[in-house]
């Protein structure tokens, strides 16, 4: 993947930019995260798709434009494209919705799976690779929630 020798820096960049974003007149976001109420983690995982899209448009590369493209799209060949998902869980899992079953993601995609710690807002682990629906485990009942298998994790390189 062309993104590859890269991406741990733009990864970093994005989380540089996200410790110093402030919520003025209330301080760092980082400060502020601990009194918010609320899913805090759907917060950070959208400020850091936005930072990291900026990051990586340097390299060829833009933001979701509509609901059937993935998260980051190549603007030279969309083989490319990928998936982001971000945790703080601190375990090995990489949670997300299954890759949904349209024309854009039965075949898989690559996916960049970034786990960071809520407290300092700091990256933990970030792995690359690719995936497809079979990859997933979904939740019991109806749901869409997901966690990928133990041999989809395997096949990711660690960043």
């Amino acid at each position: 993947h062309p993104l590859v020798p890269f991406l741990a820096d733009c990864v970093r960049q994005a989380f540089a930019e996200l410790r110093a974003t402030h919520l003025s007149p209330h301080g760092p976001l980082k400060d502020c995260l601990a009194q918010m109420r609320g899913n805090r983690g759907s917060l950070v995982g959208t400020l850091f798709e936005f930072l990291l899209t900026k990051a990586v448009s340097e390299n060829g590369f833009r933001g979701q434009e509509s609901k059937h493209e993935t998260d980051l799209v190549s603007l030279e060949d969309r083989t490319f494209d990928f998936e982001l998902k971000t945790t703080s869980s601190a375990t090995e899992n990489v949670f997300g919705n299954r890759i949904a079953a349209s024309a854009d993601h039965k075949r898989g995609a690559f996916l960049l799976a970034v786990s960071y710690d809520m407290a300092i807002l700091e990256v933990r682990r970030m792995r690359f690779g690719w995936v497809t629906p079979a990859d997933w485990i979904p939740q019991r009942g109806n749901g869409q929630q997901a966690r990928l298998t133990e041999a989809a994790r395997s096949r990711f390189i660690i960043l």
